[in-house]
């Protein structure tokens, strides 16, 4: 074939606009060909965020000229990478894809391995490639080979986020608003047409990559019902939920989610796929896309659950050490370093958990008083924090340490704790009370409203009305006999629960959401050198609690003024300013985490909480600034370098520990007792098999099914004598 250009516009040359329309006629039609579905433009401007669906090729006159209109009025364009089969911009509805793409960013087209079919030059020195296939292909193998290209060229400035299937690139011949006078680009389309074994030699499979992908055969005897009979002991409770009933939005994710449980429970491809057919997320079904498809989505679950998400070779990626040697050292201790101090000689609960409560208290006692605008909210950004504790046992003494804070906050502003222990409904109507001050919901055992919001109808959408009230934005919720309006909140969630119990239900759709990102986790195991054993009172005076309170108790008046604005009294507000060298110190650590959650094994998981915490480390520095004895600063909080890498030096720890609850988020009961044996054999290294199968009340059929996955995930290694066992572990740790 000819690899001459067909059409080719230059940046110099700038065309008229309907000159501009045309190209993206071309454009489109050349991309898609003769497919049909619905086209995906979107725009965005500041805070604005739009996205409008036409049905190709019958409206896309239409489309791109919502797209000329959108450019002359200053917005950022773009389309959706494939044509869609609903007008939803979801995974799910891509059928098949008519090319693969890449967005290349700073990588010079010239560095590619393979010439692509069309090339758009986005702004001066930033690209857009694209190679159409003779015919449409298989949606997983093609997003696989995007995300090769791009990480083939990552090193060159390919963008290694732009490979996702419903993923939105620039549209040709409209300006990059993000640069001042940017010219609106070109386009070079070349007839080039190809089939996916033509990148296998050029972009071959990247070491993260764990599935092969091999024909259906041998499939099992057994039914749905009969494997759901023999799997009874090892599945999820919602797998039973999955497989009867079709989802309301994302069927992509249900069906995921089904594959993934049936994959820990213990059972085969083939008897994913058994399952999977008949279940009523069946989203390949409904769109009448045949078998294949649905099985190439179990084999690539199946391995998921066996490679990607094995916990070791995530454990083994290097992220980001968050603080230089010397940052570790040197800071001020302040309110948070006493209250640990005075809370850890007092109980034998774990030093993390009053870690947390101390933060509590400055959040709940500044939050209603300071801002902290910056570019994306002018307005300011609230420092309320919320704080998960996961313990192990009640050993840990998370409800011990939680009391201790609330008890403090009740002697000082009782009023706050209106939201304590009630339903989710009576939360919401102590939190509408309260519009513009602050609102703590403490709960110990946060696990059952979890279950409840999981598995309730009632419940519908709570998890994003929990989001948006941390966000502090209006939330109206439609009860029974009235409706609901909170205005303002400040709404802060002190929550706890068993660690094990809370994973099982903190599911990947929380994560990805938003919702669970949003908590700063703390957790922390049984510690038998800290237990103190039940004793006769040690005295009935506390001094340093007394001064405790009484520092607290200050703090919250400095803050808690008021000024008269036509003899109106009128609550004083403080502006958090960081200085230039806090902004610099705060953009590092917040360019960093983004890469290591970009970069992941998993970045959909990742990505979300790596840009939460950084944004809760940053309410950190805040609060430990203002509780400095040296602020506020008329009606300023002055927030300095060394208050960044204060609060830095606990946000190293809630990484790892929100790190650990994304890489168990959803597990299984079998993921458990997984854990159980390898700790087991961990403690005492040549354990045999018959004192594991004691300790923990293994069936024959359970261990072999525990001490095969455990020597598979490479984490012990066994020396076997007739029928017995016993086994060393080969790393340290899940």
């Amino acid at each position: 074939m000819s690899d001459q250009p067909t059409d080719d516009i230059s940046v110099e040359e700038l065309p008229e606009e309907e000159r501009n329309h045309k190209r993206r006629l071309d454009f489109f039609n050349y991309l898609f060909g003769a497919a049909k579905g619905f086209l995906c433009i979107a725009a965005k401007h500041s805070d604005t965020f739009k996205e409008e669906f036409f049905e190709f090729p019958g409206q896309l006159e239409a489309a791109c000229r919502q797209a000329q209109q959108w450019t002359l009025r200053n917005y950022n364009v773009y389309f959706c990478t494939n044509l869609l089969i609903a007008p939803r911009r979801l995974k799910e509805n891509v059928a098949a894809c008519t090319h693969a793409w890449a967005d290349l960013d700073a990588c010079h087209p010239d560095n590619l391995h393979v010439r692509p079919s069309a090339v758009l030059q986005t702004s001066p020195g930033r690209f857009q490639a694209f190679w159409k296939f003779d015919e449409p292909q298989d949606v997983v193998e093609t997003e696989l080979l995007c995300k090769r290209i791009a990480y083939a060229h990552r090193d060159e400035g390919a963008d290694v986020s732009g490979w996702d299937i419903a993923q939105l690139l620039r549209i040709p011949m409209t300006r990059n608003y993000k640069y001042e006078n940017a010219p609106r680009g070109s386009i070079a389309l070349f007839n080039l047409q190809y089939r996916p074994k033509d990148f296998a030699e050029h972009y071959p499979q990247l070491d993260s990559e764990y599935v092969e992908f091999r024909a259906i055969e041998n499939l099992p005897s057994e039914d749905a019902d009969e494997l759901f009979a023999k799997y009874r002991a090892t599945l999820a409770d919602v797998v039973w939920a999955l497989r009867a009933r079709p989802p309301e939005e994302d069927w992509s994710q249900a069906l995921w989610q089904l594959e993934v449980n049936l994959a820990e429970a213990g059972m085969s491809p083939e008897e994913m796929f058994v399952v999977a057919q008949e279940a009523a997320c069946n989203k390949y079904a409904r769109d009448g896309r045949g078998d294949e498809a649905l099985w190439k989505d179990v084999q690539k679950a199946y391995a998921w659950v066996a490679h990607e998400k094995d916990i070791l070779g995530i454990r083994q990626q290097k992220f980001a050490d968050l603080l230089a040697d010397h940052e570790q050292f040197g800071h001020q201790p302040g309110f948070v370093e006493e209250y640990i101090k005075w809370a850890s000689a007092r109980t034998d609960a774990a030093p993390v958990y009053h870690e947390a409560s101390a933060f509590l208290i400055l959040s709940a006692l500044l939050s209603r008083s300071i801002r902290l605008p910056t570019s994306f909210a002018p307005n300011g950004i609230v420092p309320n924090l919320w704080f998960l504790i996961l313990g192990d046992t009640t050993l840990t003494r998370k409800s011990t340490s939680m009391d201790m804070a609330t008890d403090i906050l009740q002697e000082i502003a009782p009023e706050m704790l209106t939201a304590t222990d009630a339903t989710l409904e009576g939360m919401f109507t102590a939190v509408a009370a309260r519009a513009g001050e602050p609102a703590i919901f403490a709960r110990d055992e946060f696990s059952g409203m979890l279950e409840g919001i999981q598995r309730k109808d009632y419940y519908a959408g709570m998890a994003e009305m929990l989001t948006k009230l941390y966000d502090g934005r209006t939330v109206k919720r439609q009860l029974a006999k009235s409706l609901i309006e909170v205005h303002n909140p400040i709404f802060i969630m002190f929550c706890g629960g068993i660690r094990q119990r809370i994973l099982e239900l903190m599911t990947h759709d929380y994560i990805a959401s938003g919702f669970a990102p949003r908590f700063v986790f703390f957790s922390a195991e049984t510690d038998l050198d800290r237990y103190q054993p039940l004793g006769p009172p040690v005295g009935t005076s506390d001094h340093e609690r007394e001064s405790l309170v009484e520092a607290a108790r200050k703090l919250h008046a400095r803050y808690d003024t008021t000024i008269k604005i036509n003899d109106i009294p009128v609550r004083s507000t403080y502006k958090a300013e960081l200085t230039p060298e806090a902004w610099q110190r705060y953009h590092k650590l917040e360019r960093e985490m983004l890469k290591d959650g970009v970069e992941s094994n998993a970045p959909p998981l990742f990505t979300p909480v790596m840009q939460r915490l950084s944004i809760s480390i940053l309410k950190a520095a805040v609060l430990i600034a203002a509780a400095r004895d040296d602020n506020p600063v008329d009606d300023a909080v002055i927030v300095g370098e060394s208050d960044v890498t204060h609060a830095i030096r606990y946000g190293h720890t809630w990484r790892d520990t929100a790190l650990e609850v994304v890489l168990n988020a959803g597990a299984t009961a079998l993921e458990a007792r997984l854990k159980e044996a390898f700790k087991l054999v961990l403690r005492q290294p040549g354990m045999s098999r018959a004192v594991i199968m004691r300790q923990l009340h293994l069936t024959a059929k359970d261990a072999d099914s525990i001490f095969e996955t455990l020597e598979q995930r490479a984490l012990i290694r066994s020396s076997k004598k007739g029928r017995g066992a016993k086994y060393w572990p080969t790393s340290e740790g899940f």
